[in-house]
């Protein structure tokens, strides 16, 4: 993100279950809403 420059990066598929917010290095984060916990997702 800050080779480009980029204060915000949008990502449109993440197979990740349920809702959480990730603190990343150098201070950025990564929030995310995927599936529910209990639905079972392609490739797991």
């Amino acid at each position: 993100m800050e080779k480009y420059n980029l204060n915000i990066l949008g990502i449109s598929e993440v197979k990740k279950k349920g809702a959480e917010e990730v603190k990343l290095h150098k201070g950025h984060q990564m929030r995310y809403s995927g599936v529910d916990i209990k639905t079972r997702t392609v490739g797991n």
